[in-house]
């Protein structure tokens, strides 16, 4: 596998040492987290050096990946589409196993203010002539920073009020950011509940491939 080689390159060129097999796994773990965040072989590579160690985890790395992002590094978030999951388990019909992967949950790197925007475009049916990059830049600013101090990261009550005015059939669509406000009650009112449940449970942390 490309990861694999990946791996054994930087071992032998950046650290110049046998790692233990468990601090092997833990950076390949890694590798396999930024290939599916989108960066490329070298892109990796060149973070990989950067950072130096033996044993990369996610919490090492640097940073300035974040630096575009409304992610933050290490904060767990409640909505599916910041979640990189492990792959649900498959049946096997000729063998009839199941088969599955080691469960992980880990948040996306990369969620940029362009992807709220496409996001909020297409969900809540704003025609073209309509849309107005910077003004609603402007509105998503002032609304993360009105629901930072809740339960829930405010990315994720700003995410939740698109989501109730998609399901909304008696509106025909939304262009003006601000009137996502119509929503709050049901956004709090869900969230809360859903961040208190997981809390409870302890199902609010970030959970790392291994």
């Amino acid at each position: 596998m490309e990861e694999q080689k990946l791996l054994s390159t930087y071992y032998n060129l950046c650290t110049g040492i046998e790692p233990k097999e468990e601090d092997k796994q833990r950076t390949l773990a890694t590798i396999r987290h930024l290939i599916d965040n989108g960066f490329s072989h070298k892109q990796v590579f060149k973070i990989l050096k950067e950072i130096g160690k033996v044993k990369i985890e996610g919490i090492d790395l640097p940073d300035e990946l974040w630096e575009n992002s409304l992610i933050e590094k290490c904060v767990f978030y409640y909505s599916n589409l910041l979640h990189i999951n492990s792959k649900p388990p498959t049946w096997n019909p000729k063998t009839f196993e199941v088969v599955s992967e080691p469960f992980f949950m880990e948040m996306k790197i990369n969620f940029t203010m362009d992807d709220l925007l496409n996001h909020y475009y297409s969900e809540c049916r704003v025609p073209i002539g309509l849309r107005d990059n910077k003004k609603d830049t402007g509105a998503f600013k002032h609304m993360l920073n009105k629901y930072k101090n809740m339960k829930a990261p405010a990315l994720d009550y700003i995410l939740m009020l698109i989501n109730l005015m998609s399901q909304d059939t008696d509106v025909e669509f939304c262009a003006e950011v601000f009137e996502l406000n119509n929503y709050t009650k049901q956004a709090y009112d869900r969230l809360e509940k859903i961040a208190e449940e997981a809390i409870l449970n302890k199902c609010n942390t970030i959970t790392w491939r291994s």
